[in-house]
């Protein structure tokens, strides 16, 4: 494992072209879990990125809060964040890789999500402030924390056998604007 951060950051050193010469960038990301709007927040090595979402297998993942999802309207919303470190390949295009999650939440006593390694990919439009990106969360731990009604609070964190599986639920695609 430190054998690959150490990679990781030599690359970063080798290679230091800026892609997008914004430090700040807004967006839209559509995914399974991840469907609205994202924030990305470059600080030089570090690039943070926050969304505020609601899935798009929404009746699926209604299940999982045992929510009927024709009764509900849209109760359940997903935020993501994650923290990757940029790695500038030309101009034009950005690899990011570090950590990241996805948690589910009615905004109310219960948050559940998973955690795992995230990789993206930025293509900064030519003459344009404009990027395509995609984003793969590989989750490797799930979470989920209750608050009881007495005030007590439940917490738990535990690896599920083939997690690492559904990659495809918790990736997007989407639009940056940088400012």
């Amino acid at each position: 494992m430190r054998r690959t951060y150490i990679t990781v950051l030599l690359l970063v050193a080798l290679h230091s072209l800026p892609a997008g010469d914004s430090s700040l960038s807004m967006g839209f990301q559509a995914g399974f879990a991840t469907t609205g709007s994202i924030v990305d927040m470059s600080l030089e090595l570090l690039s943070l990125s926050v969304g505020f979402n609601v899935p798009l297998g929404y009746s699926h993942i209604a299940h999982t809060f045992d929510a009927d999802p024709d009764a509900s309207l849209f109760l359940l919303y997903t935020l993501s964040g994650d923290a990757t470190i940029a790695i500038p390949f030309g101009e034009n295009l950005i690899l990011k890789a570090g950590m990241g999650a996805i948690a589910l939440t009615d905004l109310g006593p219960r948050i559940t999500g998973v955690i795992g390694s995230v990789f993206k990919a930025e293509y900064w439009l030519w003459e344009s402030n404009t990027a395509l990106f995609i984003s793969v969360l590989i989750p490797v731990r799930r979470f989920e924390i209750i608050r009881q009604q007495g005030g007590g609070t439940q917490r738990s964190a535990y690896s599920v056998p083939g997690l690492e599986k559904e990659w495809p639920y918790t990736s997007s695609i989407g639009l940056l604007y940088g400012y």
